[in-house]
């Protein structure tokens, strides 16, 4: 009997998982390979090919092809704190970790690895390699006449309770029109901090960056780095912006100097991706051990069958739109309007600055307290970025449009604005300096609400079920990419959480009996 067991606890999940992992790893890598190395299409961000979209496809992969099959399984489970089929909510994020990891360690491995080393004799036969990321060049000198400077300070961290400074040195290479040499220095301490620690710490940091820029010389350098669309390049294309605001960004060519050996820039990241994956693989074969068996008809390959299409039917039910949806619609075409109007109007999308965030209608403490109140309500429609843009609008489609079908359109909006004004408050009181943006504040309002229709049982055990992993998805997603931005902290995102929660719960205390009966029929 044991035997059986193993059998189909490996054929059915285990093997399923290792398929998939190992599947998303060499497939997500050979589209990179062919979009991004060879032909130079996916003008994307570092941050968006090595870490967000990974994450995305775990997750669309685990729940789709083998959360289902945790049916299989049957957990005795005697603490009263738990809910009932709970565990199988811990065993999808666990496995998504398990998965996960590896994946990113393997994209930021690939990042490094797709690449060779290009020689070339000087400095502009690097424009003769526009899809090449390493180079050696033979001769080269740099301007050090000419170079660009700039010191810039922050406010970051949690809480922002870290006062960054930043210096960029960039110079430009002799004979070799728009491509730059790029060098930058940062040193942080605490925001409370003395002033004049604060300055003693950017002269320290300016005089240490000069002196390394002065005494560099070509026989230390023993590779450059291209910059493709990353953070990096932008700050170096801002420091000489500032000599020259006429220059366009798509023309002009930064590196990076190397002083190691080319062989030594992936480390231990191969080792490091193989370890995580095998350590990931051991841990899900635990845990699929622990459980026992269900009975022989949930193991027929026509019920699993069947239960992964009801898993892709209920996805896809959220997914898209269904009849309406006016609240969810509005609201969608709105943020659609305000970032494509604000990309238009000079705002980076990629990744805006605290300048653009403060000028069009972000959260700024300063400019509420001498009166743009109005600003609460416009930072519910600004994103910190193109990835902040896609994450909150997809957290709308689906769980605005998921609650809209039971509470109705004027339900829905009266959530999403008190639970974003909420946020906003809370950002007012809490952030002194940096300008915030409320759409997170808003979308976690949303996600408060249906975490407590679920808890309300208002809604069928499968329903709520997905709509705890979706919530928790769109809420660890967020959470992981707003402080990261300085545009919205735990503290506001949790109480946009609870003042959509507090909304939902005197709908649901009002109305139970009418909003079980709805969900029940329409879902």
């Amino acid at each position: 009997m044991r035997a059986q067991e193993f059998a189909i606890k490996f054929r059915h999940i285990f093997l399923p998982f290792l398929l998939l992992s190992a599947g998303l790893m060499v497939g997500y890598s050979l589209f990179r390979w062919v979009f991004e190395v060879q032909l130079g299409l996916l003008p994307l961000r570092d941050k968006v090919l090595d870490f967000m979209l990974p994450v995305l496809l775990v997750v669309a992969g685990m729940y789709l092809f083998v959360f289902p099959r945790l049916s299989l399984l049957e957990l005795s489970v005697r603490e009263p704190w738990l809910i009932r089929n709970n565990w199988r909510n811990f065993y999808f994020f666990a496995m998504c970790f398990a998965m996960g990891i590896p994946f990113i360690l393997c994209q930021f491995w690939f990042s490094k690895a797709a690449y060779g080393l290009v020689h070339v004799g000087d400095a502009a036969d690097v424009r003769l390699h526009p899809n090449e990321k390493y180079f050696a060049i033979d001769e080269y000198q740099f301007d050090k006449q000419a170079n660009r400077k700039l010191l810039t300070t922050y406010v970051s961290g949690r809480r922002y309770r870290e006062w960054v400074v930043e210096y960029r040195i960039v110079s430009p290479f002799s004979r070799a029109d728009s491509i730059w040499f790029g060098l930058q220095y940062k040193r942080s301490t605490r925001y409370g901090a003395d002033a004049d620690f604060k300055a003693n710490i950017r002269n320290q940091l300016v005089e240490k960056a000069q002196r390394e820029f002065d005494t560099i010389q070509a026989a230390d350098i023993r590779y450059f780095e291209r910059l493709f669309n990353s953070e990096i390049r932008e700050d170096l294309f801002n420091t000489v912006r500032r000599g020259q605001p006429s220059i366009q960004l798509e023309n002009q060519i930064f590196l990076l100097p190397h002083r190691s050996a080319f062989e030594a820039r992936l480390g231990d990241s191969n080792l490091h991706m193989w370890f995580s994956w095998i350590a990931g693989a051991i841990g899900v074969w635990m845990l699929c051990a622990i459980p026992k068996l269900r009975d022989s008809e949930t193991i027929a390959p026509s019920f699993i069958r069947h239960d992964l299409l009801e898993h892709l039917k209920l996805a896809l039910s959220f997914v898209f739109l269904h009849k309406q949806l006016r609240a969810t619609a509005v609201l969608a075409l709105l943020h659609i309007v305000v970032f494509v109007g604000l990309s238009t109007a000079g705002m980076s999308p990629a990744l805006p600055t605290q300048a653009d965030l403060s000028a069009l209608g972000g959260n700024f403490k300063p400019a509420i307290v001498y009166g743009q109140f109005w600003r609460l309500a416009t930072s519910l429609f600004v994103h910190g970025g193109l990835l902040h843009f896609c994450l909150n609008l997809s957290t709308l489609i689906v769980i605005g449009g998921f609650l809209e079908r039971i509470l109705g359109a004027g339900r829905v909006l009266i959530i999403y604005l008190l639970g974003g004004l909420a946020a906003g408050v809370a950002a007012f009181y809490t952030v002194e300096s940096t300008a915030t943006v409320g759409a997170p504040g808003a979308m976690f309002a949303l996600i408060g609400a249906a975490l407590v229709l679920a808890a309300w049982r208002i809604l069928r055990e499968q329903v709520a079920e997905f709509a705890l992993v979706a919530s928790a998805l769109f809420g660890f997603t967020g959470f992981a990419f707003c402080p990261g931005i300085d545009a919205i902290d735990f503290f506001t995102l949790l109480c946009g959480l609870l003042g959509g929660a507090l909304v939902a719960s005197v709908f649901a205390l009002a109305d139970r009996q009418v909003l079980t009966r709805r969900a029940a029929r329409i879902l």
